[in-house]
């Protein structure tokens, strides 16, 4: 059986396209490319779960 791949998505534009950076105090931070939305951690949610994912925040 193959093992659900999961993947971090960004709470207000729903990309994937994130990454993690340390701020000058020293709080690891999860940041959004696409929207430049920072927090100190995203959801992670199944790959396979991103376009419903999106669509929840389309029809918001």
């Amino acid at each position: 059986m193959k093992k659900d791949e999961y993947v971090s998505i960004c709470p207000k534009c729903g990309s994937i396209d994130v990454y993690n950076k340390v701020s000058k105090s020293g709080f690891s931070m999860e940041n959004c490319r696409d929207c430049e939305y920072n927090n100190v951690t995203f959801p992670e949610i199944k790959l396979s779960d991103v376009e419903s994912f999106r669509r929840e925040l389309i029809n918001k």
